[in-house]
């Protein structure tokens, strides 16, 4: 028994990419924690979290917050052969992007959350491969895109259908999918713990509890 364990674990191991360690990198004038397998990766995600989007990256790779789903899932992308970026209050998205182009990545992807969203936005005319945009406040969304042909053609949007948060309630995800038609893709989520405030981590509007459900869902938009 403890052979075919031994042997289910190898087998493990070579299916999945080497990963490098976690690196900080210099962008914006701020630091950025970079995750990615060893080589050159094809595809990669800058992350931008919720709220004000401080995480305090310091350059030894500590941060002083942590509390939103994207910060502890920021490591699981290099596990499928992607990287991932992390960035801070105050970073350029566009130049995240850059960053990640700098290194060889040839698709680049930006994934917004809830406000970080917005700040997603900002990055759209830098060549990107796609969006995803994850419990945002979408009305808004759809006032900064303006017109369909803004949107880029691989959108993705991620929703709980159970999101207790005023400015990110469900129907206004659903609203912008049919306005967005055929340019943007809507992955409805369920389940998870709800507790606390409806629009912090804690919750629905957080996917607390689904969390790798959400990083599967990104993995396959970004693969495909």
């Amino acid at each position: 028994m403890k052979k075919l364990v031994v042997s289910l674990l190898a087998l493990v191991s070579v299916s999945v990419p080497a990963q490098a360690a976690e690196s900080v990198l210099a962008v914006s004038g701020r630091y950025a924690l970079l995750n990615s397998p060893t080589g050159t990766p094809r595809d990669g995600v800058v992350l931008i979290t919720g709220g004000a989007g401080y995480l305090g990256i310091q350059q030894d790779g500590s941060l002083r917050s942590e509390r939103n789903w994207i910060v502890w899932t920021r490591g699981m992308y290099a596990k499928s052969g992607i990287a991932s970026l992390l960035i801070d209050q105050g970073t350029s998205a566009s130049e995240a992007v850059q960053a990640l182009k700098f290194r060889g990545v040839k698709n680049v992807y930006i994934v917004g959350m809830s406000r970080g969203c917005l700040r997603a936005m900002d990055g759209l005319s830098s060549g990107i491969a796609g969006v995803v945009l994850v419990s945002c406040h979408m009305d808004q969304i759809q006032s900064r895109f303006g017109y369909h042909e803004r949107i880029p053609r691989k959108t993705l949007v991620i929703h709980h259908r159970q999101d207790r948060c005023r400015g990110t309630a469900p129907y206004k995800a659903e609203e912008f999918a049919q306005w967005a038609g055929s340019r943007a893709q809507i992955k409805w989520m369920t389940g998870g713990v709800d507790a606390g405030d409806p629009c912090q981590a804690d919750g629905h509007h957080g996917h607390k509890g689904i969390e790798t459900r959400v990083v599967a869902e990104i993995v396959r938009f970004v693969r495909h």
